[in-house]
């Protein structure tokens, strides 16, 4: 382990959650695709239009991956709890992130600003097999 005792990870990776490696891209890519009409709805639109059309598109995402992956809301369950523990703590020292490829990629389309917001809330972010472009 290379993160202090004093720190308090979370970790989102196949090793740590298992039911992960069943999420495939291809799968997240078609549904991406059934759903990117509301992302392009969005760029025609001012801020509020854009905010909503982004969290339509978020919702749809995970609504669509949801029945034949659990695991989803089992991650944007962890990242909200996290993100409210670190809204509660002004320690950032004491928060980390540990994230591997296909998490980055599940997180970076369906919750980016969840992802984000851990992330920029964390005094370290691991990300564990990465592609080079996910850095």
């Amino acid at each position: 382990n290379i993160l202090r005792a004093s720190v308090d990870p979370l970790e989102i990776t196949e090793d740590a959650v298992p039911p992960l490696k069943e999420l495939t891209t291809a799968s997240m890519l078609a549904v991406h695709y059934e759903n990117r009409h509301l992302l392009t709805d969005a760029l025609e639109g001012g801020d509020t239009e854009r905010a909503d059309a982004e969290t339509a598109y978020e919702n749809a995402v995970i609504q669509s991956l949801q029945p034949k992956y659990p695991v989803v809301a089992a991650i944007r369950q962890a990242l909200e709890e996290k993100a409210a523990e670190m809204a509660k703590s002004s320690n950032s020292a004491r928060h980390a992130l540990v994230i591997d490829e296909r998490a980055i990629e599940l997180c970076g389309m369906a919750m980016p600003k969840l992802l984000a917001s851990v992330a920029n809330g964390s005094r370290s972010v691991v990300a564990c097999r990465a592609r080079q472009d996910q850095k």
